[in-house]
C-alpha cells in the first residue's frame, strides 16, 4: 500500500506518525465491501441478493466505512513502523484528521519507543558470589521446624506465653474506621512468629482466656499499605483459646509418618539432607545469577518507556492482590496502591531492556543441554521424575519458562567472564530466604 509518512521526533521515548493513506484505497475497498454485501442481503421488497447497492450504501454505509477504516489503520499503522525500522514499545493512540469519502485518510499515531542502548559489560567491576553448605546443625533446625510444623495443640488454663497458640477476635481501627484486613473471629496466632505488625503479639502474652484488652499500635512507616503507614492503630483484641504445642518425638514412627517406609529416623535425615542441599543449590544459582544481573543493571543505565512501567506495576498489583486474596481467604481484598509497586516495576523493565539488547547484540540462544538439566533438575522433586520430564517435553508451550531460564543463564555465564569475584560465606537459611 503506497502512503505518505512522516515521522515527527516529539523526545527521546515519544514519536509521532502522520500519515495519509490515499483516497483510493480506502474507497475500493468499501465498494468491494458492499458489493459483497450485495449478494447475500435481504431486505423488506426484494428477493434476496437483489438489494440495490445504493439502497444498501444508504443504509449502511456508514457503519461499513468505519469498519473499512478501522481495519486500514491498523495496517497503515505497522506496515509504517515496519517501513520507517522504527521499535515500537507501546500502542499507539490515532487520531484521524480527515476520513471523509473522496478524499485521503489523514491521521496522526502517537507511541513510545525503545531507548537506544549501549551496553557496558562488567569489566573491572566486583561482584559478589555466595557460597554455602548443609551441616549437621542446619539439618537439626529444619527437622526441629517439622517437628513444630506436625505439633498437637492443646488447650491451657493459664496465662499466654511465647510460642503459645491464641485464637483471637480482633478488630483494628485507624482514623476512626475499621481497617477490614484486621478483622477476624477466633483468629489462630502462635505468639512470637512476627506474623502482625510489631508489638502485636507481645501484647497478648500474660493475658489469660476470654480476656477482652485494647492497645495501639503504630504501623511502620514502610508499611505495604501506604494508607496505613505511619498512622497508629486501636485494636480490640478478644483472647477465646490459649493453646500450648506437644512436638512429636524424632523417632521412626516420626519418619514413617513423613512418608520414609524403610530405613526409620537415619533415612529420613538423608533424604531430607538431599533435599536441602539440591534446595540450596538452586537457592545460591538464584542468589548468584540475581548479583551479576543486579551488576549489569547498575552498570547501564537505561530511559523507561513510560507504558512498560505502568504495565509492569498493573502486572504487580494484580499479583499482589491474588496473593492476598489467598491468605485472607476472601475476593474483597484492598488493593494496594500503585505507588508502592512502581520501584520494582521500573527495575524489571531496565533489566528487561537491558536483557533484550544483550541477547540481540550477542545472538545468544538457550542451550539446550541447559534447558534439560534445569527440568531434569526440577523432576527430582517429584516421586516418577521421568513422567514429569515426558509431560513437558510433549508440549512445547510448557518449555517456555524453562527455555526463558536457559536463555537468562546463557546471558549471566556471559557476563561473567568479564567479571572479578568476591566469594562470600552464607548460612543455609540466608541463602533460602533470599531465594524466597
Amino acid at each position: 500500500m503506497q502512503q505518505q509518512v512522516h515521522v515527527e521526533v516529539i523526545d527521546s521515548l515519544n514519536r509521532k506518525l502522520l500519515i495519509e493513506v490515499p483516497a483510493e484505497h480506502v474507497d475500493t475497498k468499501f465498494q468491494a465491501r458492499l458489493t459483497e454485501l450485495a449478494k447475500t442481503a435481504k431486505m423488506d421488497g426484494f428477493r434476496p441478493g437483489k438489494v440495490p447497492v445504493s439502497l444498501l450504501k444508504t443504509r449502511f454505509g456508514s457503519a461499513i466505512r468505519e469498519e473499512i477504516i478501522t481495519d486500514v489503520l491498523s495496517k497503515s499503522f505497522y506496515q509504517a513502523i515496519d517501513d520507517e525500522k522504527i521499535a515500537l514499545a507501546s500502542m499507539p493512540t490515532m487520531t484521524i484528521k480527515e476520513s471523509q469519502a473522496g478524499a485521503p485518510l489523514k491521521y496522526e499515531a502517537s507511541f513510545e519507543v525503545y531507548p537506544e542502548i549501549h551496553l557496558v559489560d562488567l569489566t573491572n567491576r566486583d561482584v559478589v558470589q555466595y557460597q554455602s553448605v548443609v551441616d549437621d546443625q542446619q539439618l537439626d533446625l529444619v527437622l526441629e521446624r517439622l517437628r513444630k510444623q506436625y505439633a498437637t495443640w492443646h488447650e491451657v488454663d493459664r496465662l499466654a506465653q511465647d510460642g503459645d497458640k491464641v485464637e483471637i477476635d480482633c478488630e483494628g481501627k485507624a482514623d476512626g474506621k475499621v481497617i477490614e484486613a484486621s478483622k477476624g473471629k477466633d483468629m489462630p496466632i502462635i505468639l512470637g512468629s512476627k506474623v502482625m505488625i510489631d508489638g502485636f503479639e507481645s501484647n497478648l502474652i500474660g493475658k489469660k482466656a476470654r480476656e477482652t484488652i485494647t492497645f495501639s499500635l503504630p504501623f511502620p512507616a514502610d508499611y505495604f499499605d501506604k494508607s496505613l503507614a505511619g498512622k497508629m492503630a486501636d485494636y480490640t483484641v478478644t483472647i477465646n483459646k490459649i493453646l500450648e504445642s506437644q512436638l512429636p518425638p524424632l523417632d521412626d514412627a516420626f519418619a514413617e509418618r513423613m512418608g520414609v517406609e524403610e530405613g526409620g529416623i537415619e533415612q529420613m535425615r538423608n533424604t531430607l539432607r538431599q533435599n536441602m542441599e539440591r534446595e540450596l543449590k538452586n537457592a545460591l544459582h538464584h542468589k548468584n545469577k540475581q548479583a551479576i544481573l543486579d551488576a549489569f543493571q547498575s552498570a547501564n543505565v537505561v530511559e523507561l518507556p513510560k507504558s512498560l512501567v505502568e504495565s509492569e506495576v498493573a502486572h504487580l498489583q494484580a499479583q499482589s492482590k491474588q496473593r492476598l486474596q489467598q491468605v485472607l481467604g476472601k475476593k474483597d481484598v484492598p488493593e494496594m496502591p500503585k505507588e508502592i509497586f512502581k520501584a520494582e516495576a521500573e527495575k524489571r523493565v531496565a533489566l528487561g531492556l537491558l536483557m533484550r539488547d544483550f541477547i540481540k547484540k550477542h545472538e545468544v540462544k538457550p542451550n539446550p543441554e541447559k534447558i534439560k538439566t534445569l527440568i531434569e533438575d526440577m523432576a527430582k522433586a517429584y516421586d516418577y521424575p521421568e513422567k514429569v520430564i515426558e509431560w513437558y517435553y510433549a508440549d512445547k508451550k510448557r518449555l517456555e519458562s524453562y527455555e526463558m531460564a536457559a536463555l537468562e543463564d546463557e546471558v549471566v555465564e556471559q557476563l561473567k567472564k568479564s567479571a572479578k569475584f568476591e566469594i562470600k560465606s552464607i548460612s543455609y537459611d540466608d541463602a533460602i530466604k533470599a531465594d524466597r
